[in-house]
């Protein structure tokens, strides 16, 4: 059957979701602020979250409609055959979101929907599903704004954002789904350089193995919530994951620098690397981005830096970003620096001029990743 896919991401990446969709060539249908729509089928959702990366998670319409009573909306999804789609012994989790005046607040619509569907289970099959709250089975989640109701199969389950290798995060790591993000914005494919001081639990480093080997996202995940549904066809899942194969090669032919002052940050990111099978793509080393040998040659250059988010930590921040600006001028002629940062005063300390800057959202944070052209000459901005 053919039907709607929504598929949701951060605020700010969108564009960038878009283009990987398109990539897979799929017509994207609408957009709105943290997602998209797409036409296309259950097999579709297998291999969309199979290859996207910038995504969190991929629904499959099963119904929609008109409402204003709750009575209405059980009656309504009571009806609909449950027994074509989930398994009567299966575990079951709701999802909602309510922006409607008719309800007061998610928990209650998420309520009503549970017991409309294992009602309509029970009553076909004579079994009632177990439900709760964990999202690694069958995941059916509901959307009501105003009067239209809108219910999916979330066919991802967990976030697609969340790959399992990042078994030991340092800080307040990045997402990987925003860390793709970032290598997407430049167009990173691996056919560069790819230089990535204090790269912490290395996430961006990570990320760019992956994108360079070609290995899908959802390689790293052991189940998705569509394996937990009747309309899930084990052939065609093998055959998506065959179509969709990494590349073999053993090594890149550009490198994979990560760096970090910190020993135990790089010790991490090696462990994180080995559990996403990376880790022979990726050079890592433990010194201070000032410290470190440039190599010559083209090349990208991204940095994730503290930005100071509480108050009175943007001043003791503010040599670290004079010391970057120094480090791009005056060691890295050649390559094109990324910096990864939120704070306008502690942007203005690099004292280089951006050739772009690119919006993004960590998490609620207003972020920005600041170009920096380095050819020889690059001026200084006093």
């Amino acid at each position: 059957m053919t039907t709607n896919i929504l598929i949701t991401c951060a605020k700010e990446m969108v564009p960038f979701l878009a283009d990987e969709v398109s990539k897979l060539n799929y017509s994207v249908e609408d957009k709105h602020k943290t997602g998209l729509i797409i036409n296309g089928t259950f097999e579709d959702c297998m291999n969309l979250n199979y290859n996207l990366r910038t995504a969190y998670n991929v629904y499959y319409e099963l119904m929609s409609f008109r409402c204003d009573h709750p009575d209405k909306l059980y009656k309504r999804i009571r009806g609909f055959d449950w027994s074509e789609i989930l398994f009567e012994e299966t575990y079951l989790c709701i999802t909602s979101v309510a922006d409607t005046p008719t309800i007061q607040n998610s928990m209650f619509l998420s309520l009503k929907t549970k017991d409309a569907i294992v009602d309509s289970i029970r009553e076909k099959t004579g079994v009632r599903p177990n439900t709760g709250p964990d999202k690694d089975k069958a995941v059916v989640s509901i959307f009501w704004k105003d009067d239209q109701v809108w219910v999916y199969l979330n066919t991802s389950g967990r976030k697609l954002s969340d790959r399992n290798y990042r078994k030991i995060p340092l800080g307040a790591p990045l997402q990987e789904a925003l860390a793709a993000g970032i290598l997407q914005s430049f167009n990173y494919d691996g056919s560069k350089m790819l230089l990535n001081p204090m790269c912490g639990s290395g996430t961006l480093a990570i990320e760019a193995a992956l994108i360079a080997l070609k290995k899908p996202a959802g390689s790293l995940k052991s189940s998705f919530g569509f394996q937990h549904t009747k309309l899930y066809d084990q052939d065609k899942w093998e055959a998506i994951k065959e179509n969709s194969k990494e590349s073999d090669t053993k090594k890149l032919p550009n490198k994979i620098l990560a760096s970090d002052i910190s020993e135990e940050s790089i010790e991490y990111a090696k462990q994180n690397a080995k559990t996403a099978g990376v880790d022979h793509l990726i050079d890592f080393e433990v010194k201070d981005f000032n410290e470190l040998d440039i190599p010559e040659g083209e090349g990208d250059l991204v940095m994730n830096p503290p930005y100071g988010i509480r108050l009175g930590e943007t001043e003791d921040l503010e040599p670290l970003y004079k010391s970057i600006g120094d480090f791009l001028k005056n060691k890295c002629k050649g390559k094109t620096g990324y910096i990864f940062t939120a704070r306008n005063e502690l942007m203005k300390k690099i004292r280089l001029k951006p050739s772009l800057k690119t919006v993004f959202l960590n998490g609620e944070i207003d972020c920005r990743l600041l170009k920096f052209e380095m050819y020889q000459g690059t001026k200084r901005i006093n």
